[in-house]
């Protein structure tokens, strides 16, 4: 069986210690303390040692607590340092940023039972993406989509192209039978009725294409996330007596409303019980 990841992750700015305690109450089913991109270059050592006290002192939590580190590159002495703190502070695992062959082997060599999960953000990272996925130490793929079409030089609005690539994500993950991958932050934060309709549909669509979980990058938007991403009981409810049905019949089942099922279609319906279950 697939490993399952959380619905909803949010990135809290690991120079930024007062919302710790915040993003931990809010709706978000995982935080990501951010160790790279939130926090600048002159706070990074500071930002480690929060992060260092943060989870050394908060006891134990239903909610999974990531980190994102800074890749192993130029800065591979700051990612050393990062890796050795969290060997004795008990994160759920790491978050790593441009997430290529080496760099996850590399984590891997330093903290060999670190569970990653790699942010796919380069054109090699997306080229290795088969191989990466084989990698022992890999639960998941997450995907940087600014970085990523920067790199490519594809227009964010190019929805097609994006998904044609977030689907080749999806592939990898199921073939090496990873968690489903995680689906990129929505960057639109405005607030009111329309704006919320539009990050759900925006989340379903990612849904749709194969991915179980998202990150945000703000607690409010955590709630649409979980609607999406998470089972409801009127959807557990009807999965669970199709499924009772099913298991009864011979292999195959016509529902009253008319849907032929098979254990091709049954699977969909265990994984709704499964993640509802899980929640």
């Amino acid at each position: 069986m697939n490993p399952e990841l959380p619905s909803s992750f949010l990135y809290v700015p690991a120079c930024k210690p007062e919302l710790f305690a915040k993003a931990l109450a809010s709706q978000a089913s995982a935080l990501i303390l951010d160790l790279e991109d939130s926090v600048p270059p002159t706070e990074k050592e500071e930002a480690r040692e929060e992060v260092r006290e943060f989870l050394r002192t908060t006891p134990p939590q239903p909610k999974q607590i990531w980190v994102r580190i800074n890749p192993p590159s130029d800065a591979h002495d700051l990612c050393q340092r990062e890796l050795e703190m969290l060997a004795t502070a008990g994160a759920a695992g790491v978050v790593l940023p441009k997430a290529e062959l080496a760099t996850v082997r590399s984590v891997a060599a330093h903290s060999p039972n670190m569970p990653v999960i790699g942010l796919i953000e380069t054109a090699r990272g997306f080229l290795q993406i088969s191989d990466i996925a084989e990698e022992r130490s890999l639960v998941g793929f997450g995907v940087g989509r600014a970085d990523l079409l920067s790199e490519l030089r594809v227009a964010p609005t190019a929805v097609s192209a994006f998904e044609q690539l977030a689907l080749t994500i999806v592939v990898a993950s199921a073939a090496c039978e990873l968690a489903a991958p995680i689906a990129p932050a929505h960057l639109q934060l405005a607030r009111g009725a329309e704006a919320d309709a539009a990050a759900r549909d925006a989340s379903q669509r990612f849904y749709d294409l194969g991915f179980r979980s998202q990150t945000s990058i703000h607690p409010r938007l955590c709630g649409v996330i979980n609607s999406v991403f998470g089972s409801d009981h009127v959807e557990y409810d009807r999965a669970k007596t199709l499924l009772e049905d099913f298991d009864k019949s011979d292999g195959t089942l016509v529902t009253t409303d008319g849907q032929f099922v098979d254990e091709a279609v049954a699977r969909r319906y265990r994984e709704i019980v499964r993640r509802y279950e899980r929640s």
